[in-house]
């Protein structure tokens, strides 16, 4: 029975929502939004605000689901399978929906109002028809749905009711790996591990325009390619509780994952502008976006878990 107390991997799974703040003030200011995001944004933008943007992207959500899979297994170990459905029923679900009925019709009325006052300069509380319906057919316009309805920023939650739904995967996953512990433990405390790893992240990648997720996985009906290549990063988090003796390994290497994410990183927002600038036509330019983003999003991980166990694994009182 795992009993110990991760102040480390708490702060960080609180600190990635934190940042979410960050990432959505930074959105509504990008001087070159994605190709895929073609919403409005202020006039008073900057390129700094696209690099603020596309780094806390690249690893933030990634991160926060290797988390949540990682004390998924450690609440199924402490409670049993049947004991951490009942948790998550009462600690995500129930807030999904209460949220949705509360937090989600303020959050988009608000950001309607922001989308038509960067479109068309008006400050109405209340949005004018005409001016939506005009806002809706220019989206529509450039590719984007629209008339779906969607979750915003409650997508998480909405996607972590999913993946609670490997738990019983995950744990076959886990008992087949202690069959070949041995050969395992190698491998995955190899560098090895980290281009498997990043391969298969590329993968996923792959229905992605410039490799980057920036689409689809907002709205109430699941994208199957936002539930695989999130939904990896949960099972990863998964199996490494199983395989929490590399914790140590990703706290001794932060160095080395911050000049390995330091190099990647630009590598990575490159290889996706040289992408998009294709129109992804070109598969040569689309399999380098994946490649340099599958191995960005894993070094930052790494980065981040080991961080944070490495400087603040214990009890704090501001933490």
């Amino acid at each position: 029975m795992d009993d110990r107390r991760y102040y480390g991997l708490d702060a960080l799974r609180g600190g990635m929502m934190m940042l979410g703040i960050v990432l959505h003030a930074a959105w509504l200011y990008l001087a070159a939004p994605p190709p895929t995001m073609p919403m409005p944004s202020d006039r008073n933008n900057a390129f700094v605000f696209d690099l603020v943007f596309a780094f806390i992207h690249s690893f933030r959500m990634p991160t926060f689901f290797v988390v949540a899979g990682f004390f998924t297994s450690l609440l199924v170990e402490k409670r049993g399978v049947k004991g951490a459905y009942k948790d998550r029923a009462r600690r995500v679900l129930a807030p999904l929906v209460a949220s949705i009925f509360t937090i989600l019709p303020l959050t988009v009325l608000v950001m309607l109002d922001f989308y038509l006052a960067a479109r068309f300069g008006t400050h109405d509380f209340m949005p004018d028809r005409v001016a939506l319906g005009v806002l809706r057919d220019e989206i529509a316009a450039k590719g984007l749905p629209v008339g779906q309805p969607a979750l915003g920023h409650l997508w998480f939650l909405y996607y972590l009711c999913f993946f609670y739904l490997l738990i019983p995967v995950c744990r076959v996953l886990a008992d087949g790996c202690r069959r070949h512990e041995r050969g395992l433990r190698r491998l995955l405390a190899s560098p090895a591990c980290l281009v498997l790893l990043a391969l298969f992240t590329a993968v996923t990648l792959w229905p992605y325009h410039g490799g980057q997720v920036h689409e689809g996985f907002i709205y109430f009906k699941p994208h199957l390619p936002s539930l695989v290549y999130y939904g990896s990063f949960f099972v990863a988090g998964h199996l490494l509780h199983h395989h929490r003796y590399l914790l140590p390994i990703l706290a001794r290497g932060v160095c080395a994952w911050a000049a390995l994410g330091t190099v990647l990183f630009p590598l990575a927002v490159y290889a996706s502008h040289l992408d998009n600038s294709a129109g992804g036509t070109n598969a040569t330019l689309h399999l380098g976006a994946v490649l340099a983003n599958g191995l960005c999003t894993w070094a930052l991980i790494c980065l981040f878990i080991g961080g944070a166990l490495r400087f603040f694994d214990r009890e704090s009182p501001w933490i």
